[in-house]
């Protein structure tokens, strides 16, 4: 008799120790997620994640979209299917915290809060359309006009952030500085050729890609930061966007993409489509999720900020191999100074009347 009550001491004991590790656990996360050092080590993680889902999703949907041998040159049918997937990894991970009880752990990252249906919509309409811009301006190789014009996309989000109708930010000259720096240092950057004409049509695509982005940054601030203070949290809100982006995709794809949509059964290589469309939807969901949670604990004009670095990924895959002159690691440090610029001039306070910046 003493063997098995031995054993189940031990197996209480065990049980006890794994109980108090889990909830030391839990205690440390919960004091590393409330404390002003996580706040801005999240921002650089964050930032480091968009910059990866975005640079590999472009490479990839580049390759996809251009590769004679794939036959899949369909932007919204490649929108729709990764929307779908990285809406069902989501879904997958959620279910996995669920079941481990580690929701919690990730403190106001995996809260669950109401987002009205309507902004989902809106938000899953401008994530769908700006794959879709995304993959017209990778698709045309002449693309030094479009690339520059695209960097201009965090002056053009402050200026109409901080407009009488939106009035969620405040047109501050430290602010507007950091977003002009930003942009002529991604200007900088781009590698490509000189400007020809051959690359108006993507001039014209890189227009609509800024208003897409501006719209989905100060949506996505909108509804990551009311001014009535409830703060989402950023995996549900994602989860939520990529759904319905995945069906304003399908929708589109049947109307402009007949063909595509259904001669997927009959793809010469089912295989090499599949594979890509799976690690674009997986970039697509890192990069959703990392710029919703950025844009919550810092502001749209933040989120618009990050798009001079990620000059690369709006390239053909051409100019990845050319070589990086002075003029282009003058604009990326151009880049980074920006940065600084941003969170120095956020240190000054926010007049009355407008929306509280979440940073």
């Amino acid at each position: 008799t003493s063997s098995p009550m031995r054993e189940f001491r031990g197996q209480s004991t065990g049980s006890g120790k794994a109980a108090q590790i889990h909830q030391r656990f839990r205690s440390v996360s919960t004091q590393f997620l409330e404390s002003s050092w996580q706040r801005s080590s999240e921002v650089v993680f964050w930032t480091l994640i968009v910059f990866a889902g975005d640079y590999i999703g472009a490479v990839y949907i580049q390759r996809l979209t251009t590769t004679e041998d794939l036959e899949f040159p369909f932007p919204f049918l490649t929108a729709f299917v990764s929307n779908l997937v990285a809406g069902f990894l989501v879904i997958l991970f959620l279910f996995a915290l669920d079941r481990l009880d580690l929701r919690a752990s990730l403190g106001e990252l995996a809260l669950v809060s109401e987002v009205d249906l309507k902004m989902q919509i809106i938000l899953g309409i401008l994530v769908t359309c700006e794959i879709g811009a995304a993959v017209k301006v990778l698709s045309n190789v002449h693309h030094t006009m479009a690339s520059w014009f695209y960097m201009l996309t965090p002056v053009a989000t402050i200026l109409v952030a901080s407009s009488n109708f939106f009035r969620m930010e405040v047109l501050q000259k430290e602010l507007l500085t950091a977003a002009g720096v930003a942009s002529f240092g991604g200007i900088l950057a781009v590698k490509g050729p000189l400007p020809s004409l051959e690359g108006l049509r993507a001039l014209q695509w890189a227009m609509i890609a800024v208003v897409i982005t501006v719209a989905r940054c100060l949506l996505t601030q909108r509804v990551m930061a009311p001014a009535d203070g409830t703060r989402p949290g950023a995996l549900n809100v994602a989860k939520a966007v990529l759904l319905a982006g995945s069906t304003v995709g399908a929708e589109l794809s049947i109307v402009y993409e007949w063909t595509g949509f259904w001669s997927l059964p009959w793809l010469l290589n089912k295989g090499s489509v599949c594979h890509m469309l799976f690690i674009i939807g997986l970039c697509d969901a890192i990069s959703v999720i990392g710029h919703t949670r950025l844009i919550q604990i810092t502001s749209a004009t933040f989120g618009a900020l990050l798009v001079p670095f990620h000059t690369v990924t709006v390239l053909p895959i051409e100019s990845l191999g050319a070589p990086i002159t002075a003029i282009n690691w003058l604009g990326l440090v151009l880049c980074a100074t920006s940065a600084v610029m941003y969170f120095k001039a956020r240190k000054s306070g926010v007049p009355e009347g407008y929306s509280l910046m979440p940073c």
